[in-house]
């Protein structure tokens, strides 16, 4: 997948390694994330000026309110 951070892809090969059918079970947002190796200081640097930064946990809407799934709303 091209654009996709090395961090990703790395992770990626080990999933497809362990198990193809994991890998391909994840959608292509799946395959773009990855757990920071170099700490959230560096995620939220990287991340900065981006459509979407959830580099604390809590993505945001371009309005500012929390990004909240569909299913969750409900409740």
């Amino acid at each position: 997948m091209a654009g996709i951070n090395p961090q990703a892809e790395e992770l990626n090969s080990i999933i497809k390694r362990h198990n193809k059918t994991v890998y391909e079970l994840l959608s292509k947002k799946g395959k773009a994330i990855y757990w920071p190796a170099k700490g959230i200081l560096a995620q939220s640097a990287a991340a900065k000026n981006k459509s979407i930064n959830a580099t604390i946990g809590t993505a945001y809407e371009d309005d500012g309110r929390p990004m909240i799934l569909p299913v969750l709303r409900v409740f």
